[in-house]
C-alpha cells in the first residue's frame, strides 16, 4: 500500500510538472501567434496601399474630378488609420506581447502614403506655393471701428 502511494504521489507531480511545462509552452505559442498576427497587420497596409499608389501616380498631375477624388481617397485612408492605431492593434494587445515595432511600420507606411498624397496635391497646382497666394488668404482685421450715433 506504502508503494502504491509512493508511485500515484511520483506520478501527480510529474503529471503537475508535465502540464506547468505544457501551460509554459501554450503561452509562449500564444504569444508568438500574436506577434506574428501584429507584424501581419502591419505589414498588409503596405501591400494594400501598393495598388492605390500606382493608380494615383499613372494619373499623372492633370486635374480632373477622377484625379482629385483618387488623391482625396489616397488621403482620408492614412489619415483614419492614424487617428486609430490603437484599435486597429487592440486586438492583439497584452501584457506579453510588445507591439512597438509593428505599430512604428503601420504608421511609417501612412505617413509616407500621406507624404505620396501631399506630393500629389502639389504637382495638381491644389496647395498655395507662391508667397502671393499665401498673403491673399491672409484676412486684415480693419483698422478702426465706426459706428452710428442715434438721435
Amino acid at each position: 500500500a506504502a508503494e502504491l502511494q509512493e508511485l500515484t504521489a511520483s506520478a501527480s507531480a510529474s503529471s503537475a510538472g508535465e502540464r506547468a511545462r505544457l501551460q509554459q509552452e501554450r503561452a509562449v505559442q500564444q504569444r508568438a501567434l500574436r506577434e506574428n498576427a501584429a507584424w501581419s497587420l502591419a505589414k498588409s497596409q503596405g501591400g494594400a496601399m501598393l495598388p492605390m499608389l500606382f493608380m494615383s501616380w499613372m494619373m499623372g498631375s492633370s486635374l480632373s474630378i477622377y484625379s482629385i477624388f483618387i488623391t482625396a481617397y489616397l488621403m482620408y485612408n492614412p489619415i483614419s488609420a492614424l487617428l486609430n492605431v490603437n484599435g486597429a492593434f487592440a486586438h492583439l494587445a497584452g501584457a506579453d506581447v510588445s507591439l512597438v515595432l509593428p505599430k512604428a511600420l503601420y504608421v511609417a507606411q501612412h505617413c509616407g502614403a500621406l507624404a505620396f498624397g501631399v506630393y500629389k496635391l502639389n504637382g495638381m497646382g491644389l496647395l498655395p506655393r507662391d508667397i502671393d497666394a499665401a498673403v491673399a488668404l491672409h484676412v486684415r482685421a480693419p483698422a478702426e471701428w465706426v459706428a452710428a450715433a442715434s438721435s
